[in-house]
């Protein structure tokens, strides 16, 4: 009967054991599925992520992208311009010099009419002169002949 008593106590504590052990177990399956849960939901929310990230980082590349192209076509335009003034700036020196020798003929033209004008002018003087002396001794020539006669 001793033994019988040691064995039912043997068999109540190996079944208080068992029972322990399979609530132990039961808790450590609904833990390890929490956990598995948990790391299904984290993933998803890190594939999330990482898709927006993905995303955010093509956004970026495109609007970097579309900022490199409109500073090259910026650059581009800034040469165009850069190329037209210099050829406005060669077209105004060019123009300048040109009025600078017309303004220069200009006046020696004139200066030569001025001097061809004065020298008609002093022709003109002179054979006034001439007319007068020759009216002189025209008149004086008729008042001796009138005398004489």
């Amino acid at each position: 009967e001793t033994k019988l008593t040691e064995k039912m106590q043997e068999l109540t504590v190996a079944t208080e054991q068992i029972k322990s052990l399979t609530d132990l177990n039961n808790n450590l399956v609904t833990r390890n599925e929490e956990l598995s849960q948990k790391m299904i939901n984290q993933r998803e929310v890190d594939a999330k992520m990482n898709e927006s990230y993905v995303y955010e980082i093509e956004a970026k590349t495109k609007m970097a992208n579309a900022y490199k192209s409109m500073y090259e076509e910026s650059q581009q335009h800034s040469e165009e311009l850069k190329e037209a003034l210099s050829e406005v700036q060669q077209l105004l020196k060019t123009a300048t010099e040109q009025y600078g020798e017309l303004e220069t003929k200009h006046k020696e033209s004139q200066l030569a009419h001025e001097e061809i004008i004065a020298k008609k002018n002093e022709c003109i003087a002179m054979l006034k002169k001439e007319l007068e002396t020759a009216n002189e001794l025209l008149e004086n020539f008729k008042s001796d002949q009138l005398n004489r006669d």
